[in-house]
């Protein structure tokens, strides 16, 4: 996988920096706006798909409604895979954390233990949460449905296939983005906001790489929305 040229794809578009502050603006707009950033990245997946010599469209405010409705796929889909995750990991901390409290000084060394416990079990369900959402948001974006998007063991299929090559590319991303991030945090921490547009956008690039790769390997295509086809309306 070329992470590198992931975390540069938005940024070598020529109109990166109107992008970045409409993005920015979508991003603090409660729920809609999130959802709109989703629809806008679920036509640059396409758009990669297609080999698109145009693969980031301008986003503008009057796209505001289209992407959000375009979007709503590939948001509630990630709500899906990373809401038993989370509730996972809040039950853990909701049991063993009063246990700890109980025990208190009087059990370190089982408290330490039980501790650890907790921290190697929050991370693998960390980790599992980068795979699981990768695999549902990446069938969400190429089909634009709602039905297809939650194909579960179509999803567990692609987990299970990409699941080592997930981990490892968005390890070596993450990183290669921590300068980014720096940069971001330097500009008063306001700058972090056009800058999770630029990783997040470089990201749907990643997942693209990473399902054409599945599909080199013998996996099953996802049913990718025909470009002619009308838009699917939620509401």
């Amino acid at each position: 996988m070329n992470t590198v040229a992931a975390a540069k794809f938005f940024f070598k578009d020529e109109n990166w920096m109107s992008n970045a502050l409409i993005g920015t603006v979508f991003l603090i707009i409660p729920i809609l706006g999130p959802m709109a950033l989703a629809g806008w990245h679920t036509e640059i997946a396409q758009r990669i798909h297609r080999n698109d010599p145009e693969p980031i469209p301008k986003l503008s405010f009057n796209d505001l409604m289209t992407y959000f409705q375009r979007g709503i796929p590939a948001f509630v889909a990630q709500l899906v895979a990373i809401l038993p995750l989370a509730f996972g990991i809040g039950l853990l901390m909701g049991v063993l954390m009063p246990v700890m409290m109980l025990l208190g000084r009087n059990s370190e060394v089982l408290v330490l233990v039980l501790a650890l416990f907790l921290a190697v079990l929050c991370l693998a369900l960390s980790v599992a949460s980068i795979v699981v959402v990768s695999a549902f948001q990446t069938r969400a974006e190429l089909t634009e449905d709602l039905n297809k998007a939650l194909d579960f063991k179509g999803n567990l299929r692609y987990m299970r296939a990409t699941f080592g090559t997930t981990l490892a590319s968005y390890f070596v991303f993450l990183l290669v983005c921590i300068p980014l991030v720096l940069v971001g945090m330097l500009a008063c921490c306001v700058g972090i906001y056009p800058v999770a547009v630029g990783i997040n956008t470089g990201a749907v690039h990643l997942r693209l790489q990473i399902y054409e790769k599945y599909v080199r390997d013998g996996g099953e295509p996802f049913e990718v929305r025909d470009p002619e086809a009308p838009l699917k309306k939620y509401f």
